[in-house]
């Protein structure tokens, strides 16, 4: 399993999210089906599972990042641009 973090813009929602790599497959990531659990469930690395996990559309903006705190530093900015990497030198 990957341990890296990737950013992922939402087309639904038009959001922006630090999400586990490998909950991202093609344009789809898997999402937790209840609000409740997002946070939790991100930290943790959930194992994806059709009960508690739906897919939505999404494209990665960056990927292979290596902490969670630094994933959701760039989730940040991201909501703002498009156009950076994981070593953006103004994130550390």
């Amino acid at each position: 399993m990957d341990s890296s973090y990737s950013i992922v813009h939402f087309f639904d929602d038009d959001t922006v999210e630090a999400i586990p790599s490998f909950w991202m497959k093609d344009k789809m990531c898997a999402w937790p089906k209840n609000k409740l659990f997002i946070k939790k469930f991100i930290v943790k690395k959930m194992a994806l599972n059709d009960k508690e996990f739906k897919v939505l559309k999404a494209w990665v903006l960056s990927k292979g990042i290596r902490t969670l705190e630094h994933a959701r530093k760039l989730a940040d900015v991201g909501l703002y641009r498009s156009d950076f990497s994981a070593d953006e030198s103004f994130i550390n």
